[in-house]
């Protein structure tokens, strides 16, 4: 595979995990916006407490935006070693939530947003996911279950032309390496080469 294919094939499969990986889900209508907070730095002891946090905004954040594009979502990263590592869903307040899944308290809380005066009667709702201390992935599931997201419907041509990009680019770096290998092997002997020429003249 040439650079210039490779290249194309890279942003592709780009386009294709945003399609077609874990966050590809569909939120529910009442669901208005998501709202991340975490450290922007990694202040000592704070590296793996908010990890989980930025690698699901890296990750998992541009699927659920393509697939949810009416949902505003949000990210603040705050400059203080001490600040939370929050996930907050926020709920409509005409189809607020009545119930929330059985979760650990540590984890998921219900927080009701009392509406202004002269507003609706309405009153909206949020919830809060700890992702202080978790990975990525468990931070995934835990928002797909408090969230009650579902799977978005995935091509099976997307998934066909995925697999034959990663296969592809696994293809090419094996072959890079063995390049490399070949490369330094005939460095070495052109060495001992000039080597002998020196001794010898």
């Amino acid at each position: 595979m040439t650079g210039s294919v490779l290249q194309r094939a890279v942003k592709v499969n780009r386009l294709l995990s945003i399609k077609t990986g874990p966050g590809a889900v569909i939120l529910p209508a009442d669901i208005t916006r998501l709202h991340l907070a975490f450290a922007r730095n990694d202040f000592p002891g704070n590296v793996s407490r908010h990890h989980g946090a930025k690698k699901f905004w890296r990750d998992y954040l541009p699927s659920l935006k393509y697939h949810n594009p009416t949902v505003s979502m949000t990210v603040e990263r705050s400059s203080e070693a001490s600040c939370p590592a929050k996930l907050t869903i926020h709920y409509n307040g005409s189809a607020a939530p009545k119930t929330l899944p059985a979760t650990s308290s540590n984890d998921v809380s219900s927080v009701p947003m009392p509406t202004p005066v002269h507003s609706s009667p309405n009153v909206s709702q949020t919830k809060e996911i700890n992702m202080k201390s978790k990975s990525n992935r468990e931070i995934l599931e835990r928002f797909i279950k408090v969230s009650e997201a579902k799977p978005a419907e995935i091509l099976p041509s997307d998934i066909q032309l995925k697999g034959w990009i990663d296969n592809m680019q696994e293809k090419s770096v094996k072959e890079a390496n063995i390049m490399k290998l070949h490369n330094a092997k005939r460095k070495r002997q052109e060495d001992m080469m000039a080597s002998a020429r020196g001794k010898t003249a």
